[in-house]
Formats: C-alpha cells, sequence, structure tokens
C-alpha cells in the first residue's frame, strides 16, 4: 500500500549521506538494494523523520507485493525463495527496523498496522 499520509510542517533537511542513501534505493537495481543497505552498517546519525522515507518504502512495499505474487505467498509456499531474493526480503526487514528504531512518524508506514 502506498502511504497517503504527508508531512504537517517542513521537513528538517537530511545529512548528505542519507539523502545520497535514499536516491540510490529509489533508484537502483532490486538486486542492489542489499549492497546498499549492507554500506549503512547500522544508524549513525540523528533521529530522523521517516517521512524522507516514504518513496524508499512504497518501493519496498511494491517490491514485496509482488515477491508474494509470484511465490504464491498467499497460500503454502511452495516455490523456494532464490538467493537473490532471499537477500532483497531480508535487507527490506533489516532497513524496515533500522528505520523503526530511529525515525519518528512511525504510524504513516501501513505494514506497521498489524
Amino acid at each position: 500500500m502506498k502511504i497517503k499520509k504527508s508531512p504537517s510542517k517542513k521537513l528538517a533537511p537530511l545529512p548528505r549521506q542519507l539523502s545520497d542513501l535514499i536516491k540510490r534505493l529509489e533508484t537502483d537495481a532490486e538486486s542492489e538494494i542489499p549492497n546498499i543497505v549492507r554500506e549503512l552498517d547500522g544508524w549513525s546519525f540523528a533521529r530522523g523523520d521517516l517521512f524522507h522515507w516514504v518513496t524508499v518504502l512504497d518501493r519496498f512495499d511494491s517490491i514485496l507485493e509482488r515477491i508474494c505474487n509470484e511465490y504464491n505467498l498467499k497460500e503454502i509456499q511452495t516455490k523456494n525463495f532464490t538467493a537473490e531474493t532471499k537477500l532483497v526480503i531480508l535487507s527490506i526487514v533489516d532497513l524496515s527496523r533500522i528505520l523503526f528504531e530511529n525515525c519518528t512518524n512511525r504510524n504513516i508506514y501501513n505494514s506497521s498496522e498489524v
């Protein structure tokens, strides 16, 4: 599901390293996501705002939706994940966890409403 909420006020600018990371996660090939997340190596920045990550989170939702459809995950999974698909899923989950731990406005991400 796409994030439909918008920030209530102007967002503070991001550090250059984070804005570059966001651009890469938005545009680089899906197979590059694990490498990009690995480069982040934790969170060494001040607490951020999840609104900065909306396009990345929307892309992650699209990727996860495609994987769910491709592997028929609404039923019992009968097809094993490829190594690349598994790495992408784990990287998405890992980065989502890092963002949830280090950003405000976590409630904007629909996947958190389980």
